[in-house]
């Protein structure tokens, strides 16, 4: 009897190296270890990234299709949006000021509003940064701001002298209440702000 050089004679080993010699190895160990190992990968693959942005797309514009009736008939979208724009701006500058050791302001002008720098003791408009650059208020909204009790209305088409909110490096800030409504509306949407430099929107009680 044949005995392998460990000792133990294998009827396998001997079998397998036949098929070794025969050119078989390959064929037997894909049958015994992937006996179905054809996949058709033209079946199961996913979506393409190409194909999921359009897909996204459409969603977007069936959306936004949806939601347009909704604001089309709002009376308050328009004051709603920029009450909230200008908190948001307000509450920005105060860091900035902060942050950047410097003096801002903000003005309301005949047809929006603009935030201004103090450079070597004058006020100059920042019109170089796309965050507090002059924008405009749209025809349909009205603006009222009290400040140290003076109180003014401000509409696109009204031209006066509008009072500063002045936001300082040290953190303070004028205080002041503004309030935003649409022309077609009774609903107020306010902004205050106290020395402290907190700024806080009030959305009207009912809309």
């Amino acid at each position: 009897m044949q005995i392998s050089a460990t000792g133990i004679w294998s009827k396998s080993v001997k079998g397998l190296s036949n098929s070794c010699s025969q050119g078989n190895f390959r064929q037997e160990i894909r049958s015994t270890v992937l006996p179905d190992s054809r996949i058709n990968f033209r079946e199961e693959r996913g979506f393409t990234l190409l194909e999921l942005l359009a897909v996204v797309a459409i969603i977007a514009v069936t959306l936004g299709f949806a939601v347009l009736p909704f604001n089309l008939h709002d009376p308050d979208s328009e004051a709603r949006i920029e009450a909230e724009r200008m908190t948001a701006l307000l509450r920005i500058a105060g860091e900035e000021a902060v942050l950047g050791s410097r003096e801002l302001a903000f003005e309301l002008s005949p047809d929006g509003y603009e935030f201004l720098r103090l450079v070597d003791n004058n006020w100059e408009t920042i019109e170089d940064d796309p965050v507090f650059r002059v924008r405009s208020i749209p025809a349909e909204v009205e603006i009222k701001i009290g400040v140290e009790d003076e109180i003014v209305i401000a509409t696109a088409q009204q031209e006066s002298s509008y009072p500063r909110i002045y936001l300082l490096s040290s953190g303070e800030m004028t205080a002041f209440e503004m309030t935003l409504r649409s022309i077609h509306s009774n609903n107020e949407f306010r902004i205050t702000g106290n020395e402290s430099g907190e700024v806080t929107y009030h959305a009207p009680l009912q809309q």
